[in-house]
């Protein structure tokens, strides 16, 4: 049962080869990149190994690492396109406010003498939507 993933990838790339497909280069790699969902069946068998697993399934690891990356991208910008500057607060804390009237905005909170700060996790740029994103999925 552990070796289903390989078992199809070989009978299908066998299968497309003998059919004779123009393409057949390019069905085995793609076909053989699923090879490098090896390292997440490792690490997901034997987590007290995953540093080991990954530092020496270093190349499969990085493709996978590309693969996610690729998919996340899309949805980070479609993210910053709704969400940027969305996740600003305004930081009354070291006043003695109960609650602020209105909708806050960066003015009227420094005119109350808090602080306007952005969250932990952000969709203002790339970079920060490729942390967020990973982070509420895990949730």
């Amino acid at each position: 049962p552990l070796n289903i993933v390989d078992t199809v990838s070989a009978i299908a790339l066998t299968v497309h080869v003998a059919l004779g497909s123009p393409s057949h280069k390019i069905a085995g790699k793609v076909l053989m990149s699923l090879v490098s969902l090896r390292v997440i069946r490792l690490v997901t068998l034997h987590p007290r190994f995953a540093p080991l697993i990954l530092a020496k399934h270093y190349p499969d690891t990085i493709k996978v690492l590309g693969v996610c990356a690729l998919f996340l991208f899309a949805p980070a910008i479609i993210s910053i396109t709704f969400f940027k500057g969305m996740l600003y607060y305004c930081d009354t804390s070291n006043l003695q406010l109960e609650n602020i009237q209105g909708e806050p905005n960066a003015c009227y909170c420094m005119d109350l003498g808090g602080e306007w700060r952005n969250s932990d996790i952000g969709f203002d740029t790339v970079s920060y939507t490729h942390l967020t994103l990973p982070t509420i999925c895990s949730v």
